[in-house]
């Protein structure tokens, strides 16, 4: 199945694409797990226990239904 392994990416912003997230260039990253933002154990901060964690974390689905990455250069 198509599945992103692993935990606790990190990098180094490079550039953004031009909406104001308060990040830049330069600036140190940590890539974490999706959640819905709206569940109770979103609402109650926990995060990590989502209704929708495996949905969103696991199942290797793009917003696109896309199911594999692409190259767009």
């Amino acid at each position: 199945l198509p599945a992103v392994l692993g935990h606790e990416g990190a990098g180094v912003v490079v550039e953004t694409g031009g909406a104001d997230t308060g990040l830049g260039p330069g600036d140190h990253v940590v890539l974490s797990f999706d959640s819905c933002g709206h569940c109770r154990s979103c609402l109650g901060a926990a995060p990590a226990y989502c209704d929708d964690f495996a949905a969103l974390n696991l199942f290797g689905g793009r917003a696109e239904n896309r199911a594999r990455f692409t190259d767009a250069a």
